[in-house]
């Protein structure tokens, strides 16, 4: 049996906050299905992210053409020096304003021909099968430029050629975003907490536990440092120390 999800009582007991959706077939004859357990919390405000160079953009003939543009703008005003740090800089911007309208205009397109297909496969009817084969065709190109996007965030060697955008490859390029997630901390009282300004005050009262000082005296301090041994011999002592011509 396709197409649904199939759970027993003691599961249903575990998982009360749950729902499931049916999503489009894009590429398959069958829909995939998405179950989702709980809902996401007091996630932070998104912080402005830093320039990161798409490899998708090298099939578009733009992307060179704008870097090019950049580099033969004369700037008789600046010195060569200045130029070198400037340009790369002057670069990322000019890519990341040129590219980020058609990100958005893919993911759009995307969406709009999975809308249509949706459609037309709840209709059910034999003469839409054409066209529910023209328009997966449709997605299938722009998932092909997606999936290059997700090819360049895994950093992995595992992603070899012909593999598609799979589960595999999604869980290593959301790692970075996983990590930076903080739904929840346990303090040292044993206490959760989920509410931001908790978890923040959580780590403050922690790290200024780990880092009070409990003043010890001079001859403490000296006899945990004289019980370390020396990492730098008296040779590299000479090296340090010679004169610098």
């Amino acid at each position: 049996m396709l197409d649904i999800f199939v759970v027993n009582g003691e599961w249903r007991a575990m998982f009360q906050d749950v729902w499931v959706e049916s999503l489009v077939a894009r590429c398959s004859n069958h829909k995939p299905m998405v179950l989702t357990i709980t809902r996401v919390k007091n996630l932070r405000k998104r912080r402005k992210h830093m320039f990161r160079f798409e490899a998708s953009w090298l099939k578009e003939e733009e992307c060179e053409r704008l870097v090019a543009k950049v580099w033969s703008e004369k700037q008789m005003t600046l010195d060569p020096m200045t130029n070198v740090q400037r340009l790369p800089r002057v670069c990322s911007g000019r890519l990341a304003n040129g590219f980020r309208k058609k990100d958005k205009e893919m993911n759009g397109n995307i969406e709009l021909l999975t809308e249509r297909i949706k459609r037309l496969q709840e209709m059910e009817r034999l003469h839409n099968t054409t066209k529910i084969h023209k328009l997966k065709l449709e997605v299938g190109k722009l998932l092909e430029q997606e999936d290059i996007r997700w090819k360049k965030r895994a950093k992995r060697s595992w992603y070899c050629l012909g593999d598609k955008n799979t589960k595999f490859i999604h869980s290593y390029a959301s790692q970075r975003k996983k990590k930076n997630q903080i739904l929840y901390v346990v303090d040292d009282q044993s206490e959760v907490k989920e509410d931001q300004e908790e978890i923040v005050e959580a780590f403050r009262e922690h790290f200024a536990e780990v880092y009070k000082s409990g003043e010890p005296s001079r001859e403490v301090i000296e006899e945990c440092v004289n019980s370390m041994g020396a990492r730098v011999t008296n040779s590299m002592v000479e090296e340090l120390e010679k004169k610098f011509y």
